[in-house]
């Protein structure tokens, strides 16, 4: 027993933590928290982590939204989904550690070609959007907040969609019923806007 509880703490010391990175800026601000570009100190690799206050999480529901997105990126072996490095807490915060892309999002790209892209372009990009949203359809999630915003690009230009936080679990039908419009406004169907409760079938 002594043993032990000698060995507890040496454990504790070997977990990752927020000591474990330095925080160079924020890179981008959502509803329950902020996501900072980071270096891990000991290896010196770039990562996005996002930082989810737990006094925001009010309720069982946005608990699940959290363990969703981390689920997702844990759990994804699809080249254009954003994969998570690492996850863990303390009494303030959620921390997750994920991919950093440098490429920045789609909405920039857009705005670089005063928005149109070339045809050939655009092409290619639907192509990966639609291979990261089936493998996202077989993992057994809908995203319902896709929008250029949460569509990066990595460092040789690939498509990496982000932000999961917004998912929803598909039931044995492959559809999900909610009371209310989730995601982005200006982004939603009319149909999901116009009905009180609406069912989506994937």
């Amino acid at each position: 027993m002594f043993i032990v509880k000698m060995a507890i703490p040496e454990l504790k010391s070997l977990r990752v933590n927020r000591l474990d990175f330095e925080s160079k800026q924020v890179i981008g601000k959502g509803h329950f928290g902020d996501v900072e570009l980071v270096v891990e100190k000991h290896t010196k690799d770039i990562f996005a982590m996002k930082v989810l206050k737990k006094d925001n999480l009010l309720n069982h529901r946005d608990i699940a939204f959290y363990e969703y997105e981390r689920d997702i990126m844990a759990s994804s072996s699809s080249p254009f989904l954003t994969q998570l490095h690492y996850a863990f807490q303390d009494f303030q915060n959620l921390y997750l550690v994920m991919d950093y892309h440098p490429g920045g999002d789609f909405a920039n790209l857009i705005d670089k070609f005063n928005g149109t892209l070339p045809e050939e372009s655009a092409k290619f990009y639907i192509a990966e959007l639609l291979l990261a949203v089936k493998h996202l359809h077989t993992m057994g999630f809908a995203h319902r907040d896709i929008k250029p915003e949460n569509m990066m690009l990595d460092r040789v230009g690939h498509l990496k969609l982000i932000d999961f936080g917004s998912s929803a679990k598909l039931n044995r039908d492959g559809k999900i019923c909610v009371c209310m419009p989730v995601g982005t406004s200006e982004y939603l169907a009319p149909e999901v806007l116009i009905v009180n409760i609406y069912y989506v079938f994937i």
